[in-house]
């Protein structure tokens, strides 16, 4: 895009159905107005990528260029009309509920109070149901406007008496509530921006006191697995914080309304065991919890939850990576081509240079270098000067993509371009010079297969020296460059060894948590 805009990215997160509805919702009065705003509104959707020159020739071609930002404004406001009318008829909960609270403000302020009151006695039962505190509380208070407005003295005494005891029950739910959100979001701070030992042990202390019954409300038990979860992950505590993962599935799964009201909130602690997994090496849940996610994928119209399901696909290639199963990483490439189009400004920088390295790891694992070669161009080009580890990392799997295609002449001159920024930029990682080395020196044509055995295996033992350096780990984390070496070494293809590696290292580890699982 070669400029920020905000309409352009609403309008293009909007699904099929939801542009079609927002067509028939402008339609219903052809005024003036709406025909510009729907004129406005096609110029957006045509664009795969913004281009505000383009824009501004089209706009001038459609004579909408008057009171471009006005227009832009009420095509806006509508595009949200339009929203919440769908989300309304899609049965989206907090929104019915939202709109009958809203509705019956508006009854109150004609003095209709007696439909006022059947219409939030509506909003009530949904929001009792599901559990929604606070808009109960916005009931209640609407609730006792209306007695007093009609002078009700049987409902005056039942909100002085049992329904004042409801209330405050509720608000005494939402205080708890309240009080571990702020601790939890305490602890982000902190962890963020200071090293005070004391005020970290206080918060710690706090969240570890926590302890509500299972019958609690829905959204306490929520917020305290999800805090709980949270520290352990601090404190880099990966079976504790698993432990409280699990929690939260469980209580997701013993509500399912709560499933269809905040399916981003399920598969959010879903993707959260699935990273405690991943870590701990629990590699029969991480498949597990990779189908479910999969199985989740474009049966919904849920703009966030599909986002966060895109995000997720990085854990599932580097499973799949690691375990020598390339085909499968490759299998998602056609929902990654959908998905780098589709949320394209909401995918955060390192997210989508993982997805890229990823991949490139994938086709290079299968042999498909003109596709390797495809992702890593991606990489580079959407690079910033910011993320120059990201850039390294690019470079040496181009380096790679290239040692394989036998292309020697330009191996030799893209390493010593490479060896320059390397200096230039102030590489501080051993392991990324050795490998620049390693290509830039040796003239590979030249050499026969014991020459080229000697020259691998003393660049596998120089590098093997960095492979459990905290500060080195990023090259054999996103690809496994010493099975590579040994591939070539032993003649034997990568993916096989990335396999036999799995089954060899991995399998014991598997079978470890499988015997301690209950």
């Amino acid at each position: 895009m070669s400029k920020h805009d905000e309409l352009y990215e609403l309008i293009k997160s909007l699904n099929k159905s939801e542009k079609r509805f927002f067509k028939i919702f402008s339609k219903r009065y052809s005024t003036e107005i709406n025909l510009k705003y729907i004129a406005l509104f096609d110029i957006y959707d045509s664009y795969s990528s913004f281009n505000r020159e383009k824009f501004n020739h089209e706009i001038k071609i459609h004579k909408l260029d008057g009171n471009i930002r006005y227009l832009k404004h009420q095509l806006n406001l509508q595009l949200l009309r339009s929203l919440n009318a769908y989300n309304y008829s899609q049965n989206n909960i907090e929104i019915q509920v939202s709109n009958l609270i809203q509705n019956a403000s508006i009854l109150i302020n004609k003095g209709l109070f007696d439909q006022a009151h059947k219409t939030i006695q509506q909003a009530k039962t949904i929001a009792k149901e599901h559990e929604l505190i606070l808009y109960l509380l916005d009931c209640f208070r609407k609730e006792k406007h209306i007695s007093r407005e009609l002078y009700q003295i049987d409902w005056i005494e039942y909100y002085t008496n049992e329904g004042s005891f409801e209330e405050k029950k509720l608000l005494i739910e939402y205080e708890k509530t309240y009080d571990i959100y702020k601790a939890r979001n305490e602890l982000i701070f902190i962890n963020n921006s200071t090293n005070d030992a004391n005020t970290i042990i206080k918060i710690e202390n706090f969240i570890l006191n926590i302890n509500h019954r299972e019958d609690s409300s829905f959204e306490i038990l929520e917020t305290e697995y999800i805090t709980k979860a949270y520290l352990y992950i601090t404190k880099k505590e990966y079976e504790n914080a698993k432990k409280f993962q699990k929690l939260l599935i469980s209580l997701f799964e013993k509500h399912p309304n709560q499933i269809n009201l905040n399916q981003a909130n399920y598969l959010s602690a879903l993707y959260n065991l699935l990273v405690s997994s991943f870590i701990l090496k629990d590699f029969e849940q991480v498949e597990l919890i990779l189908q479910k996610l999969d199985n989740y994928r474009n049966s919904s119209a849920n703009r966030l939850v599909n986002l966060k399901l895109f995000n997720y696909i990085n854990i599932g290639l580097a499973f799949y990576n690691l375990n020598g199963d390339f085909k499968k990483s490759c299998s998602y490439q056609p929902l990654i081509h959908k998905g780098l189009v589709y949320f394209n400004q909401s995918i955060h920088i390192y997210a989508k240079m993982s997805l890229f390295l990823h991949l490139v790891t994938a086709h290079i694992g299968i042999g498909d270098y003109e596709k390797a070669n495809y992702w890593v161009d991606r990489a580079i080009t959407e690079i910033t000067t910011k993320n120059l580890l990201h850039y390294f990392l690019a470079k040496i799997l181009q380096l790679i993509i290239i040692y394989e295609e036998k292309r020697y002449t330009y191996l030799v001159h893209l390493s010593k371009e490479l060896s320059e920024d390397l200096v230039t930029l102030k590489n501080d990682y051993q392991s990324f010079k050795i490998i620049v080395d390693f290509f830039k020196i040796h003239k590979f044509h030249l050499l026969n297969k014991k020459q080229l055995n000697l020259v691998f295996n003393e660049f596998k033992e120089e590098l093997e020296t960095f492979i459990n350096t905290k500060n080195e780990k990023s090259i054999f984390d996103v690809f496994d460059i010493i099975t590579w070496i040994n591939s070539h070494i032993y003649n034997q293809s990568f993916d096989y060894l990335i396999k036999l590696k799995f089954k060899d290292y991995y399998e014991p580890i598997i079978k470890k948590h499988h015997k301690n699982s209950p």
